[in-house]
């Protein structure tokens, strides 16, 4: 099972159309987890009344505005006590290409699910041009990167699974034996410092 997990924050039309995008998903073993991140009350009834009624969609509402990394972690929380095998987190103003979580899947598979996957990102507005192909360093003693593939049109000239040494937190893929072994890490690390 896949757990998506997404953020609204006084965003629906965006929110909807990624909804429906996912809904549309050739892969079916997924729920997805829509984080409410304290927008007003009546973004929120207004969200909850245009949401397609799918069982699929676990809609979780945070009073406050925890920010990004905090919406998310509220997410993967929520999420890891349905014990997904996969966790997708993506942006909210995404749209998902159906064969996206299949191949995403199989590319994680294929890693023995030890990496966390994501693919081609194009603009929103001009569907035929990258917004996101990674990151590379050129410089890592002082941490410089250079984005691959900014504004390029599309023209099959990425089509290969490449390495990066880092991603844009568009859409990605996440097996959740990676998440759990991080949680622990992340737990012992803070143990040990107190």
């Amino acid at each position: 099972m896949i757990a998506v997990i997404t953020l609204n924050y006084n965003q629906n039309d965006f929110t909807l159309k990624c909804v429906e995008s996912i809904l549309k998903s050739k892969f079916e073993d997924f729920k997805l987890f829509l984080v409410e991140n304290g927008s007003t009350v009546e973004n929120y009834k207004q969200l909850k009344d245009q949401l397609p009624k799918d069982s699929k969609i676990e809609l979780r509402r945070l009073e406050n505005n925890r920010g990004y990394v905090g919406g998310i972690n509220y997410g993967l929380e929520e999420a890891n006590n349905f014990n997904p095998d996969y966790f997708l987190i993506m942006n909210n103003d995404t749209i998902l290409d159906e064969n996206a979580i299949n191949e995403l899947k199989r590319t994680c598979d294929d890693y023995n699910q030890k990496a966390i996957v994501t693919g081609k990102v194009y603009h929103y507005d001009e569907p035929n041009k990258f917004q996101d192909i990674g990151y590379t360093f050129y410089d890592k003693n002082v941490l410089k990167i250079s984005r691959i593939g900014l504004n390029e049109e599309d023209k099959g000239q990425y089509d290969r699974i490449e390495e990066r040494d880092m991603l844009d937190d568009v859409f990605w893929l996440l097996p959740s034996k990676l998440y759990k072994e991080i949680e622990i890490s992340l737990y012992t690390l803070g143990k040990n410092m107190a």
